[in-house]
């Protein structure tokens, strides 16, 4: 209760902490390649991100009500503008990659939170016949490699986004 001294509500307190952890995110280089610019903020923001439990999931809902959040956005659009997208493509870069560094972040706690980053699945191997491919990885999904997981995404992501640059 001694915080309400100093904070009106549960709010307000709400708000300054994530204000504070958010504040410490990576911002986008401008000035550098922005493939480069991409992969550098993605790689940070989520090591950032996991030092903060809740943060990315709550940054997925409400990344437009926060100032150093908005700031982050428009540095990412201005690397896709910089890569020669216009318009709605812009946004859409921006976004996958936005997306892409949140959602994973949101995903690696929860498999974390629920205990299953190393999981038992029978009910695959009992399938193998229905499931041939599935049952082939198995050990890919039994064990969760976040790491690898996140790096081999974004440089997909990546490689088809400057795919796309090479076709405007």
């Amino acid at each position: 209760m001694a915080l309400y001294r100093h904070i009106e509500d549960a709010q307000t307190l709400h708000t300054r902490v994530v204000d504070a952890c958010v504040i410490d995110l990576p911002v986008p280089v401008a000035d550098e390649d922005p493939l480069t610019a991409y992969r550098e903020w993605a790689v940070d923001t989520r090591l950032a991100l996991l030092g903060y439990p809740g943060l990315g999931h709550h940054l997925l809902l409400r990344w437009f009500e926060l100032p150093a959040m908005l700031e982050i956005v428009e540095r990412l659009l201005e690397l896709a503008q910089r890569l020669g997208f216009e318009e709605f493509e812009q946004v859409g870069v921006a976004n996958a990659v936005f997306s892409f560094v949140l959602a994973r972040v949101d995903l690696e706690e929860s498999l974390r939170t629920g205990d299953a980053l190393e999981r038992e699945l029978d009910s695959i191997a009992r399938a193998s016949e229905r499931l041939p491919r599935l049952t082939m990885h198995l050990s890919e999904y039994e064990r969760a490699r976040v790491e690898e997981h996140f790096r081999f995404g974004l440089e997909l992501m990546l490689d088809g986004i400057a795919a796309r640059t090479t076709q405007t």
